[in-house]
């Protein structure tokens, strides 16, 4: 486990996006299934992008609240991922 904090420390609300900026450091690429308009997945792969980290997206029914982040995602450049062996792609290559 990587953290900032010490041991025993509660978890807060406020501590997710310092979580997700060292998930966002340590992958090769981040990988959005679903993500509403405002959500700690978009704050995930919007750091990851800042990281030159690789961002892909599964996307979803325009009329679900929970496909618009990834479908925003992808209207701005991530990858759609429409089939498992896109994922493969993304090691391979």
């Amino acid at each position: 486990m990587i953290t900032e904090y010490p041991n025993h420390t509660k978890g807060y609300r406020s501590h997710f996006p310092e979580r997700n900026r060292i998930i966002a450091g340590l992958v090769q690429s981040v990988l959005v299934t679903e993500a509403k308009h405002h959500s700690g997945s978009l704050i995930t792969a919007n750091l990851a992008l800042q990281n030159n980290r690789n961002v892909l997206a599964v996307p979803g029914p325009i009329t679900s609240k929970l496909s618009v982040g990834t479908n925003e995602l992808i209207a701005a450049g991530a990858k759609p991922i429409l089939q498992p062996e896109d994922i493969l792609e993304e090691f391979i290559s």
